[in-house]
């Protein structure tokens, strides 16, 4: 199925809650041994493996942005009264990545030196004779 790109910027960020932390993936599973953190947005409950980074981010409040992955699956459930299933469509969150804020500085940052660059080469005459004059004068 596919999924909706959710971008949670500034403020936002901070719209994400730890649900714990210390889960243990199944015995079953390619991830046996490992442990993995629950965290909520929007009401819908996503996990993180614990090594990932970006929890430490988390932790010390360091996060710029996040990248989630929206998107709905369809979960059975049995119902209490009749003891029949039922398939219904649910939301789901899947964790794709984060920036932190010295990225986003860093990032910032150079962009920032980008833009001076081009305002620097838009007000400067580059005909192929002034070019060759600084070359020339360089050398």
């Amino acid at each position: 199925m596919e999924k909706d790109v959710v971008k949670l910027k500034g403020i936002e960020v901070y719209e994400i809650a730890l649900q714990d932390k210390g889960n243990d993936y199944g015995e079953k599973t390619k991830l046996a041994g490992e442990k993995f953190r629950r965290y909520r947005y929007n009401g819908v409950v996503f996990t993180v493996k614990e090594r990932d980074p970006f929890n430490e981010a988390f932790d010390k409040g360091e996060l710029a942005s996040v990248k989630l992955l929206q998107g709905t699956r369809m979960a059975t459930t049995t119902n209490p009264e009749t003891g029949e299933s039922e398939e219904h469509e649910v939301a789901t969150v899947d964790f794709d990545s984060f920036m932190t804020c010295a990225q986003e500085k860093g990032y910032k940052k150079h962009q920032a030196s980008l833009s001076r660059i081009e305002k620097i080469a838009t007000s400067v005459d580059l005909s192929d004779e002034n070019v060759d004059k600084l070359l020339n004068a360089v050398v």
